[in-house]
């Protein structure tokens, strides 16, 4: 388990990764590295993203299951949207109003990645 109690309520920023803010794939980078993998930081339009386009080059792969660490593509206001497990119920997220945890399954996935 690891702890992520110090990244709850901080605020979302656009393209943020780190101080003072972070959106959804800041989130999922700053998790990933406490989980012992990097992933690449990468930018990317939200509106027409899509997850083919990303995967190769994060070395990730499709998966069938939940884990720790595992990250979640989801449909969150017809958006790319990620986040990423921190057990087997929960996952943390960026959105508008910051930083939060919810329960997996609460928004729509659209995929489940693990790393190669």
């Amino acid at each position: 388990m690891i702890d992520v109690s110090d990244l709850i309520g901080r605020p979302y920023q656009e393209n943020g990764r780190g101080d003072p803010g972070y959106d959804c794939y800041g989130i999922v980078i700053e998790v990933s590295r406490r989980f012992g993998f990097f992933l690449p930081d990468l930018l990317y339009n939200k509106e027409t993203a899509r997850s083919e386009d990303y995967i190769t080059c994060l070395n990730l792969n499709l998966i069938n299951t939940v884990f720790p660490g595992a990250i979640l593509e989801m449909a969150y206001q017809e958006r790319l949207h990620v986040g990423i497990c921190i057990n087997t119920k929960e996952f943390i997220h960026a959105v508008n109003s910051g930083v939060r945890i919810n329960r997996i399954g609460s928004i729509e996935i659209r995929g489940i990645y693990g790393y190669r």
